[in-house]
């Protein structure tokens, strides 16, 4: 074998093992979504005005509990809102998507700094979380 044939043969093999890393994650691990019932918590977070935006997920008081706080940090008008858009439990992560509403013509709120946020509680499965954020400016 050449050097040069050893090196084709190292860069197939090399592709190949990438396909199959891309058909796990992709087809695999993200596969089989299903709606995960959760809880919103928020309203435990009275006053709460994080000066940037936040996302940290840590373990409740219960240990069957997870909680996931997303903050977009200051905003110049009470318009700006998250919602949790969905949350979904995939074979190998948890996905929750938030969504950050923005002021429109129609609605355009009124002119005051507020700290838009949403504290979930979900059920522990002891896979990962990823936080999808939709409408980020």
């Amino acid at each position: 074998m050449t050097a040069r044939s050893a090196a084709v043969a190292g860069l197939v093999g090399l592709v190949a093992l990438a396909a199959v890393w891309v058909a796990y994650v992709h087809l695999w691990r993200r596969g089989d979504p299903r709606p995960l019932r959760y809880r919103d918590a928020s309203a435990r977070l009275r006053g709460f005005a994080p000066v940037r935006p936040l996302l940290r997920v840590f373990p409740a008081k219960d240990p069957n509990e997870t909680l996931v706080l997303v903050a977009s940090g200051p905003r110049s008008s009470d318009a700006y809102r998250l919602d949790v858009a969905r949350v979904v439990e995939e074979r190998g992560r948890v996905v929750v998507t938030v969504r950050e509403h923005t002021p429109t013509l129609a609605n355009p709120g009124h002119a005051r700094v507020t700290y838009p946020y949403r504290l979930i509680v979900l059920p522990t499965h002891g896979k990962h979380v990823h936080v999808h954020w939709e409408g980020r400016p």
